[in-house]
């Protein structure tokens, strides 16, 4: 079953299955949280479900796509379908930083900004923001603007 015709990254969710075909987002969502919706049930009509949501972040980040990292860093962060831990959150938000995907670069950026889970970095996050900030993440901006 298709869960949305509109372009961007697009989850086909077949029993037991989870595919995904490269498309462009609505231009007024952010990708990860466009895949978080589709994948939680806010598009399509399916059930909301954040375990179910967590499994299919999972898969994807088995086809190594950094907004699933991004996406599982934030279900840790925020204990959404998981237990709340902030190592993981942190290794995840990592990869996700790593594969260049902003909003886990952002997020990586305010770890080592308050020490969280790791010692406090300024320069470190400050590195993280900038890398954000050149893919146009707002919130990177916004930090950077304020402490930097």
């Amino acid at each position: 079953k298709m869960l949305s015709r509109r372009k961007g990254r697009c989850f086909w969710i077949l029993p037991g299955e989870l595919h995904l075909y490269r498309r462009a987002p609505p231009k007024d969502m952010p990708r990860p949280r466009w895949i978080w919706d589709l994948s939680t049930g806010r598009d399509g009509g399916v059930s909301r479900d954040e375990e179910k949501a967590v499994e299919y972040f999972r898969k994807a980040a088995g086809k190594n796509l950094p907004e699933a990292f991004y996406l599982l860093g934030r279900a840790y962060e925020e204990g959404r379908g998981v237990p709340k831990d902030g190592k993981l959150s942190l290794e995840w938000y990592l990869r996700g930083a790593e594969g260049g995907d902003p909003r886990a670069q952002s997020s990586l950026g305010v770890y080592y900004f308050y020490g969280r889970n790791v010692g406090g970095n300024r320069m470190e996050a400050e590195r993280w923001f900038r890398k954000a900030a050149d893919q146009g993440d707002g919130e990177a901006k916004k930090f950077l603007q304020s402490y930097y």
